[in-house]
C-alpha cells in the first residue's frame, strides 16, 4: 500500500490542482451557462462564474435580445430563450451530457403561462373532473420551465400539475406500486398478483414478463425486487440473490423490509442471499431513494428509471445565479455569495439544521413532515431540531433552515450560515422581485447561504409547491443544491430557485491522478493518458474524456486511454478526465489538461500589454499566425472581434466581454492547397491568455423589514402524500 501510495501522489503531482476546482456530483461539463449579452452584470457574474467552476468554453451561451422585465409572455420566453437554449444543445452536441442549465443574473424570473392554464383547465374538466383555477395562478418561474423544458415546447400543460416532477422522491410506497403506465404497469401488477398467489404454475408466466420488463427497462428497481419475489415463491435462491444484487445497484435500500417480506422469508438461511442482503443499507421503507439527476435519464411514475419510450420524463437541472435588480441582491452580495458557494465544495461541514414552527400556517404546512427529516440527519450524524420562532436565534453554524414567515431579517437572528448551507422559507412572494411586499429569497444569500428559493406569484399554503424537509436530507447524504432541490418539490413550476446549482458541501467523491502528459505539453500522434484511481476514497465506477467541453470517450475503471491526435486541430486543446463514483449518487470530479497538439506546424499566438484593464478601456491584442486567411478573437466560444490577415490588432471595448476574469483565445482560420485537392485546415486555436477586467460593482442599498402581508390565504387544498405513512404498507 506505501509503495502504490508514492506512485500515485507522484502521477496526481501533474494534475492535482485542477482536480480541486472541478471536483463535484455533476461537473461543469455537465452544465450549460446562459447569459445575457446586453446585461453588464449578467457577463460580469458570468465571468467569475466560469473561471470558479473552469466551464468549457463550449457550454457558454451567450443571448441577445433577452427581454429586459422581470415577467415575460410565454411567447417571449420560448422565443428569446428557451427554443435558443435547446438549439445550442442540439448544434453544440450537448444534450446527452448537460444536466444543469444555469442562468446568470438580469434573466426575467417570472413568465406569464395563461394558454398554458387553460389547456389544462380544458383538459381536467373534459374528464369530468373540477379545475380549481385558484391553484394555478399563470406565472412560472424561469428555472421551473426550463427544468419541464420538453413539456413547454411541446404545449404540454402538465408540468402544472401539482404532482408534475417525477424526479422528486415520493412515499417509499409507490416504489414497488407504480414503476410504469399504461398497458406495461397492467402487465406488471398482472405478475406481481401472479407472484402473490398460490398457484405456482402461474410463476413461470409472471417471470416471463418480468425479465421482459427488465431487459426494457434494466435500470427499474421495482422489477428487479419482484423478480427476488419471483424467483424465492421457484425455489431458485441463485437467480433470487442475483436480482437482489440487482436491486441494491438500482437503488434498493432498505434490508430490514426486505428481511421482513414473508415472499422471501425461506431465502434468509441461504448464506450467499443473506450474503448481498447484509449489503443493503438499512432506510426504513419511508421515502424513494436519494439519487443521483442525469437529463438522460427518464423517471418513472415511481420516480426510478425506466428506458421504454412514454414511460418517464426527462428534465434538466435549473437555476438562477443571482438576481441582481429590483429586489435582487447587489452584485457585490452576489459574488461573495459564489465565492463561498464554490468553496464549501467537499468541507463536509459541522453544524446543526433548524425546523422553525409557529401558529402561522406557514411553518404547519411543514411541521407534520419535520421529524422524519431530522431523525434521517441525525442518524448521519448531523444536529438536527425544531425551534419556535420565525427564526433560529444565535446559532453559531447553521447548515440548512427551513421557516415559514413573510418578513424577516436574518443578520439580527444572530444565526450565521456555515457556507453551502440552503436557507428555505415557506410564504407567498419571496421570490416576486419586482414588488416590495414580504422578504425575498436573497435574504438568505446575502447572509451566506449557498441557495434559496421563494414563489413567482401567489401559491397557497401547499406543500406541493415548496421544498419538503427531507430537501436537507438529499442535500446531507452528498447531493448537488439542484438535485436537493428538485427531489423535494413535487410541484415546482412557480418555485424560483436562486444558487449555484454545482453546490455539494457534504459526501464523497472520488480522488485519481493522471499519467502520461503534463500541463500545456506539445504532443502529436498518438497520446496515453492513464488515470489511476486512489484505493483509499469512494469507488470509481468509469471515467469520461471530454475534449474542449465535448464528451468523445467512455470507457471502465482500469484501461489507460489512446487518443489520435492527428484527427484533432493544431494548437490548443483542453482535455478533461472525469471519474464517475459506483454509488446511486454517480459523484464526479475531473481533471483538466490542457495541451497543445502539433501534428502539422501550425500555430497561433495571442499576446496583450498588461493583464489587467479598466472597464472603460479599449483592449488592443495583437495575434499572430503561420496560416490562414484571418484570425478571429474568442471569449468563452463567441466571436468578439476578426480580422484579415496573419498578423491582425484587436481593438476591443472592455465591457463587451464583462468585467472580472476573462479569458481569450486568437483563432486562425484557413484553407489550404493539398495536392491538387483544395482542403480546408481546421481552425487553430492559441493558448489562452488571462486577463482581468476592473470596473465598479453594485453596493446599492438593500430593502430592510418590508412590511408583513396580510394574512396568508389557505384554501381547501387536494389530499397529498405530504408524509410518509406510518402504518407498515402492504405488498
Amino acid at each position: 500500500m506505501k509503495r502504490f501510495k508514492r506512485i500515485f501522489w507522484l502521477a496526481l503531482s501533474l494534475c492535482w490542482i485542477c482536480l480541486g476546482s472541478t471536483a463535484t456530483a455533476g461537473g461543469p461539463e455537465n452544465v450549460l451557462l446562459v447569459v445575457n449579452a446586453d446585461s453588464a452584470s449578467s457577463k460580469m457574474i458570468a465571468n467569475h462564474y466560469v473561471a470558479m467552476r473552469k466551464i468549457p468554453p463550449t457550454n457558454i451561451l451567450y443571448l441577445n435580445g433577452v427581454p429586459p422585465t422581470e415577467v415575460v409572455s410565454l411567447d417571449q420566453f420560448k422565443t428569446f430563450i428557451l427554443k435558443p437554449v435547446f438549439t445550442a444543445l442540439v448544434e453544440r452536441q450537448l444534450k446527452s451530457q448537460v444536466d444543469y442549465i444555469i442562468y446568470s443574473s438580469d434573466f426575467p424570473t417570472g413568465v406569464r403561462v395563461n394558454e398554458h392554464v387553460e389547456k389544462l383547465g380544458e383538459a381536467v374538466e373534459a374528464k369530468g373532473i373540477g379545475f380549481n383555477r385558484k391553484l394555478y395562478l399563470p406565472v412560472a418561474s424561469i428555472n421551473s420551465l426550463t427544468y419541464f423544458g420538453v413539456a413547454v415546447l411541446a404545449d404540454d400543460p402538465g408540468y402544472l400539475n401539482l404532482n408534475s416532477n417525477s424526479y422528486f422522491r415520493s412515499s417509499a410506497l409507490r416504489l414497488l406500486r407504480n414503476p410504469f403506465a399504461g398497458q406495461l404497469q397492467k402487465v406488471f401488477e398482472e405478475a406481481v398478483k401472479e407472484i402473490q398467489g398460490d398457484d405456482k404454475e402461474l410463476y413461470p408466466k409472471a417471470e416471463e414478463k418480468l425479465l421482459a420488463l427488465a431487459k426494457a427497462n434494466p435500470r427499474q428497481v421495482a422489477v428487479a425486487y419482484r423478480l427476488v419475489q419471483c424467483y424465492a415463491r421457484m425455489g431458485d435462491s441463485r437467480k433470487a440473490t442475483h436480482w437482489l444484487g440487482r436491486a441494491r445497484r438500482t437503488g434498493w435500500q432498505y434490508r430490514q423490509y426486505t428481511m421482513d417480506d414473508p415472499l422471501l422469508a425461506d431465502l434468509l438461511s441461504d448464506p450467499l442471499f443473506k450474503g448481498v442482503l447484509n449489503t443493503i443499507p438499512d432506510e426504513l421503507f419511508e421515502f424513494a431513494p436519494t439519487m443521483a439527476f442525469r437529463s438522460r435519464y427518464q423517471y418513472g411514475p415511481n420516480g426510478m428509471l425506466n428506458q421504454f419510450k412514454g414511460q418517464g420524463n426527462r428534465f434538466f437541472l435549473s437555476t438562477v445565479l443571482a438576481v441582481t435588480r429590483n429586489y435582487g441582491n447587489t452584485e457585490r452580495e452576489a459574488l461573495s455569495q459564489l465565492q463561498r458557494t464554490v468553496r464549501a465544495d467537499g468541507t463536509n461541514p459541522d453544524g446543526s439544521f433548524y425546523f422553525t414552527t409557529s401558529s402561522d400556517v406557514r411553518t404547519r404546512t411543514r411541521k407534520q413532515n419535520y421529524d422524519y427529516a431530522i431523525s434521517r440527519l441525525r442518524k448521519m450524524g448531523y444536529g438536527a431540531e425544531i425551534v419556535s420562532g420565525n427564526l433560529p436565534e444565535n446559532k453559531p453554524r447553521v447548515l440548512g433552515a427551513t421557516i415559514g414567515t413573510p418578513g424577516f431579517n436574518w443578520k439580527k437572528s444572530g444565526s450565521r450560515f456555515v457556507p453551502g448551507a440552503i436557507g428555505d422559507n415557506l410564504t407567498s412572494y419571496g421570490g416576486r422581485m419586482p414588488h416590495e411586499a414580504q422578504t425575498k429569497l436573497t435574504e438568505f444569500l446575502a447572509n451566506g447561504a449557498a441557495g434559496g428559493s421563494g414563489t413567482v406569484t401567489e401559491p397557497f399554503a401547499l406543500q406541493f409547491k415548496f421544498p419538503h424537509p427531507m430537501i436537507h436530507v438529499h442535500y446531507a447524504r452528498g447531493c448537488t443544491l439542484g438535485e436537493a432541490f428538485y427531489q423535494s418539490v413535487e410541484g415546482p413550476s412557480q418555485l424560483l430557485i436562486v444558487g449555484d446549482a454545482l453546490c455539494r458541501p457534504f459526501g464523497r467523491v472520488p480522488e485519481f491522478g493522471v499519467t502520461g502528459v503534463s500541463f500545456n505539453q506539445k504532443v502529436s500522434g498518438t497520446i496515453k493518458l492513464h488515470p489511476i484511481p486512489d484505493p483509499t476514497t469512494v469507488r470509481i465506477a468509469g471515467y469520461q474524456l471530454f475534449v474542449d467541453g465535448q464528451l468523445i470517450h467512455v470507457q471502465g475503471n482500469s484501461s489507460k486511454m489512446k487518443i489520435d491526435t492527428t484527427d484533432m486541430s493544431d494548437g490548443h486543446h483542453e482535455f478533461r478526465i472525469v471519474a464517475i463514483a459506483d454509488t446511486l449518487l454517480e459523484s464526479s470530479a475531473g481533471v483538466v489538461i490542457p495541451l497543445q497538439i502539433d501534428n502539422s506546424g501550425h500555430q497561433v499566438t495571442l499576446q496583450a500589454d498588461s493583464d489587467r484593464f479598466l472597464s472603460t478601456d479599449v483592449v488592443t491584442l495583437k495575434a499572430t499566425s503561420n496560416l490562414g486567411d484571418a484570425i478571429a478573437l474568442v471569449h468563452n466560444g463567441r466571436t468578439v472581434a476578426q480580422e484579415l490577415g496573419r498578423e491582425v490588432t484587436f481593438e476591443v471595448d472592455a465591457l463587451l466581454v464583462g468585467r472580472g476574469p476573462v479569458q481569450l483565445e486568437a483563432v486562425a482560420i484557413a484553407s489550404a492547397a493539398v495536392g491538387k485537392k483544395q482542403e480546408i485546415v481546421p481552425p487553430v486555436a492559441s493558448q489562452p491568455l488571462n486577463l482581468f477586467i476592473d470596473g465598479p460593482i453594485s453596493q446599492r442599498k438593500k430593502y430592510e423589514n418590508p412590511p408583513k402581508s396580510k394574512k396568508p390565504v389557505v384554501i381547501n387544498a387536494p389530499s397529498q402524500p405530504s408524509g410518509p405513512p406510518r402504518p407498515r404498507p402492504s405488498r
